[in-house]
């Protein structure tokens, strides 16, 4: 069953998944059926700089995208992939850089191409792809989430993200031979003012 998941802590996401590479790798040969998950990370890219065109990360984007580098740089991927487009390879450029791996790019408008590097990825193996407001949420259904929270209708191209929603980090883990995955949701990079996500809280 396709189920989506909701949490807070991102550090508590991040150890699943290192924890889940520190079972495997063993190099032991298992029956299909004991293979291990693949884990697909999907990120729409950071904030852009205004104006059209083929447009670059703006100083609150390249914060993110460190902060995407930071987060995950010890989560076990090994294969970077990005539309062409320069604020999508800007986003996961500095985590491509800690990996010591290439971005390969993909053509946004085929989501059969995303779909086909997913499918391609051996058990175990993890890769994260940095698309945009409408290629990031079609591959998240491509890949079982039946529902996502807090994306807009599109008469084009079905649910998006809203305009100013780059916070967004989605963690689909497959089985070995499957495209019908569980999606978990989560935030990451800056997030809004303490004052307002504590409004009203007093510690004990």
């Amino acid at each position: 069953m396709k189920q989506l998941f909701f949490v807070l802590v991102l550090a508590v996401a991040s150890g699943l998944v290192v924890t889940s590479f520190a079972l495997q790798g063993e190099g032991e040969s298992m029956p299909a059926d004991e293979l291990p998950v693949r884990t697909v990370f999907l990120v729409r890219h950071a904030e852009t700089t205004d104006g059209s065109g083929d447009r670059a990360l703006s100083d609150a984007g390249v914060r993110r995208a460190v902060s995407l580098a930071r987060l995950l740089s010890t989560a076990g991927i090994t294969r970077v992939y990005s539309s062409h487009a320069k604020r999508a390879k800007q986003t996961v450029e500095p985590l491509a850089k800690a990996l010591g791996v290439r971005i390969e790019t993909l053509d946004a408008r085929t989501i059969e191409d995303w779909t086909a590097a997913v499918a391609a990825l051996p058990p175990g193996a993890a890769a994260i792809f940095c698309g945009h407001s409408n290629t990031t949420p079609a591959l998240a259904r491509a890949l079982g989430a039946e529902e996502l929270p807090e994306v807009v209708p599109n008469s084009r191209y079905g649910p998006v993200f809203d305009e100013d929603a780059y916070d967004r980090l989605l963690i689909v883990t497959l089985p070995p031979h499957s495209l019908d995955g569980n999606v978990l949701e989560l935030r990451y990079g800056a997030g809004p003012p303490a004052e307002i996500v504590l409004e009203g809280y007093r510690p004990r």
